[in-house]
């Protein structure tokens, strides 16, 4: 099952954090912002455009060596702490696309999150989402 991270955040970061923790699998493809790094170990630029939140979206990978393994996909699961984030799916054709929000104690955008994602979810327990993970894959 393929996995993708997007973020609008540091992709050097965000590796560093599933290798650290032997979570960096062959399924698992990180879109981010990713540093390259000088001779003197400094960061000195952006490998790409910067994503950002109003631009993170599956037309990004188009042309990437893993689209294809994504392209195959017919169901997708989107996990967003923005409003923006419900937009990560567009891009590719899915037949069914779940979005699954953290509200992350932003109650006054209760209401808008209600309308945005099919689950919203208060206080940030990704246990929700391995349940149905678990019963997507058979477990």
């Amino acid at each position: 099952m393929p996995l993708l991270i997007f973020s609008a955040g540091i992709g050097n970061v965000i590796k560093e954090f599933l290798d650290t923790n032997h979570l960096n699998t062959p399924n698992v493809h990180v879109v981010a912002n990713f540093f390259e790094f000088g001779e003197d170990g400094k960061a000195s630029k952006y490998n790409h455009t910067v994503i950002h939140t109003f631009n993170k979206n599956e037309g990004i990978v188009k042309s990437k060596e893993y689209d294809n393994q994504i392209e195959q996909r017919k169901n997708v699961i989107v996990l967003g702490d923005t409003i923006a984030d419900t937009g990560m799916s567009k891009g590719i054709n899915h037949e069914v696309i779940l979005k699954i929000g953290f509200l992350n104690g932003r109650t006054e955008q209760l209401n808008e999150f209600k309308e945005e994602y099919d689950i919203v979810i208060e206080g940030g327990s990704a246990e929700y989402i391995a349940g149905i993970i678990s019963q997507v894959i058979g477990e």
